[in-house]
């Protein structure tokens, strides 16, 4: 996102206020032979989860075709009614909006899962069903498919999840079951704009929620790849602050005088929950200062110094010129040149990238003749610390 001169607001539709965390996952290891679910021991979550049913656990037509797939074992499900597989000991308490994926191969085209029960408990007795989207049926629909469910899934303390078989045509194959939940993220950002009064630039940006937030770091640079350097923090600017916990969210705004005019600089916003774990709230931002005509030559020292490996060489022209600026090692040999045309007056900058060069110190020349016939040249050191 580009800021250029004047005022410039830009309004960001609200991010989603909450993203996704694994419950658990089960993805049934690798059984040397198929072996029965209650003697099996060699499940992803042996000893913290309980496995039961009548079901088998078997490494022949191992998952595939679908993300996450493990590839391992897979528990059998015979073409048999009341064959089942159940999971028990799943702590749900305090989760919300919670959804079950799964993997599943049939063994015969025409079945569209229908005959494949899930179900799920809060005490074991009582089981309420969830619903995925049938399986595809026809000719090479025999194989793997991933399904997410549909339906409400209890907070408890020992959640039981039951795949069973219900009827007697069709064997399924169940594997990678996964339990998801939605968890708030620390904050939400609506929208963030630059302002550039009197040479300063004017950073404002606002959020639709916060849920355990201490506030906010801004960093900046002159490159866009960085590096960044924290210039202002929730710590010591109470303007960055947060008020922990809001469903309506607040304004924030930040002041950087230390700009130079004809410059670009970029800009990252960090927010810091109470916990202290640090996050980017929202992408770089790049701001251009406008333009004055300087007065005279000059070219700046490269930033940063020393550097690793691209470095940012600035200068500024009074008037039209033809400009040379070349690299030099420190035996007066020519490296590079990186600039050799006519420039209109102004502020200019070049990056030098340092990649395929050995470490060490460097000179760069900058040579600017103008239509008069004057000259202006200058030599900086800059070192390259690999």
């Amino acid at each position: 996102m580009r800021f250029l001169a004047g005022l410039v607001l830009i309004a960001l539709a609200a991010a989603s206020a909450e993203g996704q965390t694994t419950v658990f996952s089960e993805d049934m290891g690798t059984p040397a032979a198929p072996t029965s679910v209650t003697t099996y021991d060699g499940w992803q979550n042996n000893g913290i989860l309980t496995f039961t049913g009548t079901g088998e656990v078997r490494t022949t037509e191992a998952s595939s075709g679908y993300a996450g797939a493990s590839g391992g074992g897979n528990v059998y499900l015979t073409a048999s009614p009341g064959t089942n597989f159940e999971i028990s000991g799943v702590n749900t308490s305090s989760r919300s909006s919670m959804q079950l994926t799964f993997g599943v191969f049939k063994s015969k085209i025409a079945a569209t899962g229908s005959d494949l029960l899930l179900e799920v408990s809060a005490d074991g007795t009582n089981y309420s069903p969830l619903s995925f989207n049938a399986l595809p049926v026809g000719d090479g629909t025999a194989h793997w498919y991933q399904r997410n469910t549909v339906g409400s899934i209890p907070s408890t303390s020992n959640l039981r999840v039951r795949f069973a078989q219900t009827g007697s045509t069709t064997a399924y194959r169940i594997d990678d079951v996964v339990l998801l939940y939605d968890v708030p993220l620390p904050v939400t950002m609506k929208g963030i704009s630059a302002t550039i009064e009197a040479g300063q630039i004017h950073l404002t940006f606002s959020t639709a929620s916060e849920t355990e937030m201490a506030g906010f770091n801004i960093y900046r640079s002159l490159l866009k790849d960085g590096p960044f350097e924290l210039i202002s923090s929730y710590k010591s600017n109470v303007c960055l602050r947060c008020s922990s916990n809001s469903t309506t969210g607040a304004s924030y705004s930040f002041v950087d005088s230390k700009v130079t005019r004809g410059s670009t600089y970029y800009y990252r916003v960090e927010s810091v929950n109470t916990s202290g774990v640090a996050e980017e709230a929202h992408g770089i931002i790049e701001v251009l200062v406008p333009l004055l005509l300087p007065a005279e030559f000059a070219v700046s020292q490269n930033y940063p110094n020393p550097f690793n490996p691209v470095t940012l060489i600035k200068y500024q022209l009074p008037a039209v010129c033809h400009v040379s600026l070349r690299v030099f090692d420190v035996f007066g040999r020519e490296v590079v040149t990186l600039v050799e045309r006519q420039e209109n007056a102004g502020h200019h900058g070049v990056e030098f990238d340092g990649s395929r060069y050995a470490s060490g110190v460097y000179y760069y020349k900058l040579t600017a003749i103008d239509e008069r016939g004057k000259m202006f040249a200058r030599t900086q050191r800059m070192v390259l610390m690999k």
